[in-house]
């Protein structure tokens, strides 16, 4: 005879989501490639002695204006690099999907600092990220458990955006402390300003469950409102 429960489903699993590191090496590249190019436009400049007075001062003005478009290259992918090196020792976000809800970290270090019951969650969205970021998978709900004095979300119009984000958010939580107010957490605080909402993740940069079996839970749990896609 069976028991209790026989023939139940079995429960679904928890299904964990952690992000790694940008790799750098594009980056690198990038900048190693465009100081050559820059050496041997100057190169090419100083070259330029057997030309004729006006030929050569053409010349030279169209080598200038490549010698800057080359310097803004490089100083596109020297910003990244500089990015990378300040966040890399830095915890990253992730995320839990179980039956009761979504928990997530703007910084994991063990725990999950926010939770988001699946009856809350209206909608996700994939949002432009910072250039060379990517896309990142966004969830907007209007209660978010734990964010604090920060608050759960924000109207688009309101959204300076992940390029101001960062610095605006540091702004933000100097101010409070120095008027000895609630400050909130600074990471919560950088992605509700990059994005809308706190809860942001990269999946290209995605590690741990499959996101074809997330992708699947959060249609099922969410009855279609929310997919990665």
């Amino acid at each position: 005879m069976a028991g209790p429960g026989a023939g139940a489903a079995p429960p679904a699993r928890e299904l964990v989501v952690t992000t790694g590191v940008r790799p750098v090496r594009r980056h690198v590249a990038a900048v190693l490639l465009g100081l050559a190019a820059a050496g041997g436009l100057v190169w090419l400049a100083l070259s330029l002695t057997a030309l004729s007075g006006v030929v050569r001062g053409l010349v030279t003005l169209g080598l200038a204006v490549v010698l800057l478009a080359v310097v803004a290259f490089v100083g596109r992918h020297v910003e990244r690099l500089a990015s990378w090196w300040t966040r890399r020792h830095r915890p990253a976000p992730a995320m839990r999907l179980t039956a009761d809800g979504l928990d997530y970290s703007p910084a994991f270090t063990g725990s999950f600092d926010l939770h988001v019951d699946w009856a809350m969650a209206r909608e996700c969205r994939l949002r432009p990220g910072a250039a060379g970021d990517g896309d990142f998978w966004c969830l907007y709900a209007p209660e978010i458990e734990g964010t604090g004095p920060v608050g759960s979300f924000l109207r688009p119009e309101t959204v300076p955006g992940p390029e101001r984000a960062q610095l605006e958010a540091r702004r933000i939580h100097r101010t409070a402390q120095r008027r000895g107010e609630a400050a909130g957490d600074v990471d919560v605080l950088t992605h509700l300003l990059a994005f809308g909402t706190p809860i942001a993740l990269n999946l290209r940069l995605a590690r741990g469950a499959p996101l074809a079996e997330v992708d699947a839970r959060l249609r099922e749990w969410t009855d279609g409102r929310c997919g990665l896609s």
